[in-house]
């Protein structure tokens, strides 16, 4: 027993002769510090070196090829030297270019105009909004009918784009603030915004078919649908779809759809989403805007632009996007 104090009388001396080198921890992007008896070591998490970890661990190539093998974002540096970083809500895996999920966190989510919000409320389905008005694919239920996967959320306040132009319909972007968070799970699930101007959004446009999804109607004049529609689309370049369409396409905006007609996202599908998928994570490309009619040939669906309204950087999830900071 007096051994056993003694032990311990010297280990908490020793600890406050030393001091805890880790108290505050001198290591930075997540690295787990262990504290020795004059000094300290930190194990960095992938992707960092450094006695703090707080380099980068770069590798070389580029950004311009194939996302510089990143899965979410390629940050480029000098002598053709690249790093990879990730979503918020993933972690980079020990091969530096992979990404993954790091667990499920609740977080208030809403973009667009006439995103399911009835009587004050926002209604979210287990399946992302999809629809096309000729050919059928249904996702889930009748949306009068109560699902249990569903949660409905009151609406606390609407942001619209101080510079949406209503003749013009440039910049129609609005997000829902929600009175409480979204609880995530098996069937609601958060869409990742590509970063601005960065060799992730570039890469995105190279993705042939994306995919769009609502509840509108299923032709010109119809009838709304009654079942979550959905319907894969390719991407048309800005000056092919000004040239087909002899429409005002700004820069804002992006085209999708088939020359021939016949598929198209259609009016009550407006505020929803256009998803692309690159590898394994969903990205939220484009929000249905607008169109001359719909499916007709030579007319292409008319979506939102979504990188162009975001922060440059990969942390851009917990920032309000560009100047949507304050109501019109």
């Amino acid at each position: 027993v007096l051994l056993e104090a003694l032990h311990r009388y010297m280990s908490l001396f020793f600890l406050w002769f030393s001091g805890d080198h880790c108290s505050p921890s001198p290591c930075q992007n997540g690295a787990t510090c262990t504290s020795h008896a004059s000094s300290y070591t930190c194990k960095c998490a992938p992707g960092y070196h450094g006695r703090n970890c707080d380099k980068v661990r770069l590798m070389h190539g580029g950004c311009r090829h194939r996302n510089g093998g990143c899965e979410h974002f390629c940050s480029e540096f000098s002598h053709r030297r690249h790093a990879c970083t990730c979503a918020p809500g993933y972690h980079l895996d020990l091969d530096n270019s992979t990404c993954t999920p790091e667990g499920q966190r609740g977080r208030g989510l809403g973009s667009g105009r006439g995103v399911g919000v009835i009587n004050g409320h926002i209604s979210l389905s287990h399946d992302p909004l999809s629809h096309d008005p000729l050919s059928h694919d249904p996702l889930s239920h009748d949306p009068r009918s109560h699902d249990p996967t569903e949660q409905k959320r009151r609406v606390d306040r609407v942001l619209i784009h101080p510079g949406y132009n209503q003749s013009s319909s440039d910049s129609d972007l609005a997000l829902l603030r929600l009175y409480h968070p979204v609880k995530l799970g098996r069937y609601v699930v958060p869409i990742c915004l590509p970063a601005r101007n960065s060799t992730a959004t570039r890469t995105l446009a190279t993705v042939r078919l994306s995919t769009v999804s609502g509840w509108g109607r299923l032709a010109v004049h119809g009838s709304a649908s009654d079942l979550l529609q959905r319907l894969e689309i390719p991407r048309v370049p800005l000056q092919e779809c000004r040239l087909h369409t002899r429409l005002n396409i700004t820069r804002n905006m992006l085209c999708a759809g088939v020359k021939a007609g016949g598929k198209d996202s259609c009016e009550g599908d407006s505020g929803g989403p256009l998803v692309t998928k690159y590898r394994k994570t969903w990205f939220l490309t484009g929000v249905v805007s607008w169109g001359k009619g719909c499916a007709h040939a030579n007319m292409y669906g008319v979506y939102t632009k979504v990188s162009n309204f975001l922060p440059p950087g990969p942390d851009h999830l917990d920032r309000t996007p560009a100047n949507m900071d304050r109501p019109p």
